[in-house]
């Protein structure tokens, strides 16, 4: 598996127009706001490094979570 590099992945900012609440524990949010706040550059977001997250996280995972949703179902879920 190759990684990533991390800045140009997680640390690039996306404008957002259309958001929904997510929930995390108040130790990941601290944790993520410390991230951007010390390594990200003035207009980062932690809602942007959330989104890169959890967007390399579906496209990595993906044939797997739609493997594990075919075992239920008859159709991809991503």
């Amino acid at each position: 598996m190759v990684i990533p590099d991390f800045e140009q992945t997680y640390m690039t900012r996306h404008d957002i127009h259309v958001r929904s609440a997510l929930y995390v524990s108040i130790d990941t949010k601290r944790k993520v706001l410390d991230v951007v706040k010390k390594i990200g550059s003035e207009y980062m977001t932690a809602t942007s490094y959330v989104e890169n997250i959890v967007r390399q996280h579906l496209e990595l995972y993906k044939d797997d979570i739609n493997r594990i949703y075919k075992q239920k179902s008859t159709q991809n879920l991503i």
